[in-house]
């Protein structure tokens, strides 16, 4: 779709930033092992923080559109470039009930918030 819609050259980099929801099953979210592994993952991601900068800096890159991960957001923050939230939810609004049954990832549920709130424009589908 973007390839059609998007009238210049573009290159896409594909990374993953999130973990998104463990499922048990089709319906229900695992909280216990989604917050275990954001929290591998959110880890992962400041460890290459500097990295994630270098690229985009190397790449010219001079904005960033997110579906819907909060990372990449505070990477364009620290490059002082545009960071765009895209979705109809955050990963916030998603793990916020799981963290009130597993209150040792209060701080990383702030985190993702922080991250979001340095979003330069937020567009809800």
């Amino acid at each position: 779709l973007l390839a059609e819609e998007i009238r210049r050259p573009v290159h896409f980099e594909a990374a993953s930033f999130d973990c998104g929801g463990i499922q048990k099953d089709g319906f229900t979210i695992d909280g216990p092992a989604t917050l275990a592994e954001y929290a591998r993952v959110h880890e992962a991601n400041l460890a290459r923080l500097a990295d994630e900068q270098a690229f985009l800096r190397n790449q010219g890159v001079q904005a960033v559109v997110s579906d819907v991960a909060s990372f990449p957001l505070r990477v364009a923050h620290a490059l002082g470039i545009p960071g765009i939230a895209v979705g109809n939810f955050s990963w916030e609004d998603i793990y916020a009930p799981l963290v009130v049954e597993n209150r040792s990832y209060e701080k990383m549920l702030e985190e993702i918030a922080s991250e979001y709130r340095l979003a330069t424009k937020a567009i809800r589908l």
